[in-house]
């Protein structure tokens, strides 16, 4: 597995080796301790029947974790489960994409890492988020989502007992646009029926905090109050129209 970089300006200083160059271009090849690589490819582009017109397919690379980093690992890194690598925990690598023609795959038998179409769906669903990020500005995330984090960290078993009665939680730009927003407010839509008092007491205290990082970050910017929908009879087109947080 490689990839292509500027010597004279690497970003990632693990020593790798480089054999092939291309003006001041080179290509790396990643530690030979990665035994496996994912497909990214969505399925009916890799299973083209007859004349193919997509001749490449992506592969992120697949290894295991030391046991400190296993406990907490970074988002990027996917657990691959069901035991059909071998023994302990194997991650998916989701920073990187190699680009390779479909003809590496003649001869080889694939691994069916996932044991149940639920994680397949899940896995669809982190590559797809992967791309679908908004670009928000910097003080969406320093001004709403370290917040909630903090609030998260202060008492996990109360959070998991609120982050268990929602669906989503989805912003909406009221004024202004994503890379520079004036008003904007945050959505939160129960997994279906009315929050309890405990989860809704739980959001308004995150605002309060929230509401002040924001005034104090940017006074032009203003955070609504919450607004909370019950799951079950959700406006579908309001719920397109609002932008995805993953927050957990």
């Amino acid at each position: 597995m490689f990839y292509g970089r500027v010597a004279d300006h690497a970003v990632w200083r693990t020593p790798v080796d480089s054999d092939v160059r291309f003006g001041d271009i080179e290509l790396v090849t990643l530690p030979a301790d990665i035994p496996y690589g994912i497909i990214t490819t969505q399925t009916c582009d890799v299973a083209e029947a007859r004349t193919p017109r997509r001749p490449w397919i992506q592969v992120a690379p697949v290894y295991q974790l030391t046991a400190a980093r296993e406990t907490t690992p970074p988002d990027y890194l996917v657990p691959l489960p069901g035991g059909a690598l071998g023994e302990g925990t194997w991650f998916a690598d989701l920073r990187i994409e190699i680009p390779v023609e479909k003809s590496i795959l003649v001869g080889r038998e694939p691994i069916q890492v996932f044991d149940s179409e639920d994680w397949e769906i899940r896995f669809a669903e982190i590559l797809g988020r992967r791309r679908d990020r908004a670009a928000l500005h910097e003080h969406i995330n320093s001004c709403l989502y370290q917040p909630w984090q903090a609030k998260v960290s202060t008492n996990r078993n109360r959070a998991r007992r609120v982050l268990a009665e929602l669906h989503a939680v989805r912003l909406q730009v009221e004024t202004g646009s994503r890379a520079f927003p004036r008003s904007v407010r945050v959505h939160f839509i129960s997994e279906g029926g009315p929050l309890s008092e405990d989860a809704q007491e739980w959001l308004d205290q995150w605002w309060d905090r929230a509401h002040q990082e924001a005034e104090q970050a940017d006074p032009a910017l203003l955070l609504q109050r919450n607004r909370i929908h019950d799951g079950n009879v959700v406006d579908v087109v309001v719920y397109d129209t609002l932008i995805p947080m993953v927050w957990w």
